[in-house]
């Protein structure tokens, strides 16, 4: 018999003679006996009756059978739930274990162990018993031991490492890109504040000085290097985000060298108007856009993947919000460990507004930085010869309107009323040697507050002081009267409200300083306070509100304590003149002067009185 060739369906065995014994088929796959059979029964396997090597046993051999495909589908789904079923009980055992190795050790063997190596009690759980049992054992000279604990130090290194990678991914696939270069040098000093830490910085100044451009930079820059940052652009109008806050978002992502494109295009960032949202492709980081025209709605932004939160937060024109509104988002929305707030805006001329005031206050808070600039620390090609022109213009033409809309100057408004405030602070030793004290009051409800204000004048320094105040809303007579009662209590050592034997505050009622002035439109109510034991008055009628603003203004001084009265120093500070379209003086408006009304009612008999200049 010659050498087997390949063929059809055989196995070619080069080189190998099958001895005359041995009637091997072609397909046989067992080496040849190199010796005829001997009687004691070294037959080939092939010989063995009905039974080919590598095959199946005929007996065996189920006649084939055509599944429809109803039956096939049902096949496949039984093991698909069998397999699913099996993966869950798997998941759920590691999961248990997990949770043991992470319990705290309850072996006093172990813990003995664990002890003299070193380890402190809260550090002494199953899963350190197991690896100190590994540690012992290894240092005895236990191969196995040392080779399981390698390949555990082996697999927590690569755990490590993918930690690591996954964190720095997002940055890796964001073309390099030098952030210095691409702003004005005064923001150089930001991005260092933001690198070491700083979570709040308020950009305010001038048109013209790149705080936007600047911000919306850096933010990106920040959103970039954190995988799981979200970040959320807020204005004050939702009709207003996409000429501002997203088309800020865009300029930055194209200034990076970066793609947008529409959703299933291949590119960086996909962009979408409805929903207003910019995705990052790389992690799947948003950024989403909100105006405030409803801040409950912000309540509901959730994640699909819980480790992504909103780590940046942007408030465009942060002056046209109202600061309760504020407080409200930044509770909501900032829940991460990590919470950057960039808030810019050109300073409104009133130095009272609520975010100037702001600002100044926070100007010394080493948590924030509060940074002004203006278009003088912009290079010029950053602007443009024609913004240098029109700006040099404005300071020739219309200089008040140029300090504040192009400097972010703080300017005193046209009109302003009372120019003879200042504030002070007035200490308890002070007000116990006061001697004319009155009390004013002004009636308010639901958009009008109830103003109570403590008043003081000394004729012979023509000063008057205001040294106390009490606010509310939506309080009826019996719960403001309350409140007063409590204000006009006499107080203990430990200056706590004295009361009676029914818990109710002392004080006595004949005292002129205790006397209340009231408007006396409101008589109902000034004889409800009476009937809870107030002595309320009602103030006259018959010197006009323009007779007694002028008064007020007539006075050497208004001292207020802003910290005892902040309402009456910011309504005092505020208040400005009606004029006419030629700048003339037209009155004064009947707005935002409750505690001005209350002043007044305060003073009315000194006001009335013209023996006092």
């Amino acid at each position: 018999m010659g050498a087997v060739r390949q063929g059809a369906g055989s196995r070619a065995l080069a080189g190998v003679t099958s001895p005359p014994s041995c009637n091997v088929p072609t397909t046989c796959r067992h080496p040849p006996l190199r010796a005829p059979p001997s009687p004691s029964g070294g037959a080939h396997p092939c010989d063995a009756p009905g039974k080919m090597p590598g095959m199946a046993n005929p007996e065996n051999i189920e006649p084939h059978k055509i599944r429809s495909t109803s039956e096939a589908r049902e096949k496949g789904r039984a093991g698909g739930l069998r397999s699913g079923a099996r993966r869950r009980e798997l998941a759920s055992l590691k999961e248990a274990a997990r949770l043991i190795l992470s319990m705290d050790s309850a072996s006093p063997k172990h813990n003995k162990a664990m002890e003299l190596m070193g380890l402190d009690p809260d550090e002494r759980t199953n899963a350190a018993a197991v690896t100190a049992t590994m540690v012992m054992r290894a240092a005895e000279g236990d191969v196995k031991a040392y080779e399981a604990l390698s390949k555990n130090m082996a697999l927590l290194d690569s755990d490590r490492q993918a930690e690591r990678e996954d964190a720095g991914s997002a940055t890796r696939q964001a073309p390099p890109f030098d952030l210095s270069a691409a702003i004005a040098p005064t923001f150089c000093a930001v991005s260092r504040a933001v690198e070491a830490g700083i979570q709040e910085v308020v950009l305010k100044g001038g048109r013209g000085s790149a705080k936007s451009s600047y911000a919306y930079q850096k933010q990106l820059d920040v959103f970039l290097a954190r995988p799981n940052a979200m970040w959320l652009c807020m204005r004050r109008y939702a009709n207003t985000l996409r000429r501002s806050c997203y088309a800020n978002v865009l300029w930055a992502i194209r200034k990076r060298g970066m793609t947008i494109g529409r959703s299933g295009e291949d590119a960086d960032f996909t962009a979408s108007v409805s929903p207003m949202e910019v995705v990052y492709n790389a992690t799947g980081q948003k950024i989403l856009f909100s105006g405030l025209d409803d801040p409950e709605k912000l309540k509901s932004i959730t994640f699909d993947d819980p480790r992504k939160k909103i780590e940046i937060l942007t408030w465009e024109e942060y002056s046209q919000f109202d600061p309760a509104d504020v407080r409200n988002v930044e509770y909501s929305v900032l829940r991460a460990d990590y919470g950057l707030e960039f808030k810019l805006f050109n300073p409104p001329p009133d130095a009272e507004h609520w975010a100037n005031r702001e600002a100044a206050d926070k100007a010394d808070d080493p948590a924030v930085l509060v940074h002004h600039s203006t278009w003088r620390d912009v290079p010029e090609e950053f602007l443009g010869a024609r913004f240098v022109a029109n700006a040099e213009r404005m300071y020739r033409e219309s200089p008040d309107a140029a300090r504040n809309e192009l400097d972010g100057e703080c300017i005193e408004l046209q009109g302003r009323v009372f120019r003879n405030v200042e504030e002070r602070t007035i200490t308890d030793e002070e007000i116990a040697e006061f001697g004319w004290i009155r009390r004013g009051l002004d009636w308010g409800y639901e958009t009008d507050p109830w103003v109570l204000l403590d008043v003081a004048y000394d004729r012979k320094r023509r000063e008057l002081v205001i040294y106390g105040e009490e606010w509310r809303h939506h309080m009826l007579n019996a719960d403001t009267a309350a409140v007063v009662k409590e204000h006009l209590a006499e107080r203990g050592s430990d200056g706590r409200p004295i009361r009676d034997e029914d818990g109710e505050p002392v004080f006595r009622r004949d005292l002129p300083a205790n006397e209340v002035r009231c408007d006396i439109a409101e008589r109902k109510s000034i004889a409800d306070y009476r009937a809870y034991g107030i002595n309320a008055v009602g103030a006259s009628k018959r010197v006009p509100v323009a007779d007694g603003i002028v008064w007020l203004k007539g006075r050497a001084r208004i001292a207020i304590d802003r910290r005892r009265a902040p309402l009456a120093y910011q309504e005092f500070v505020r208040y400005r003149s009606l004029l006419d379209k030629d700048g003339r003086f037209a009155g004064y408006p009947d707005k935002d002067n409750h505690a001005i009304d209350a002043v007044r009612y305060a003073a009315f008999d000194l006001i009335a009185d013209p023996s006092i200049p």
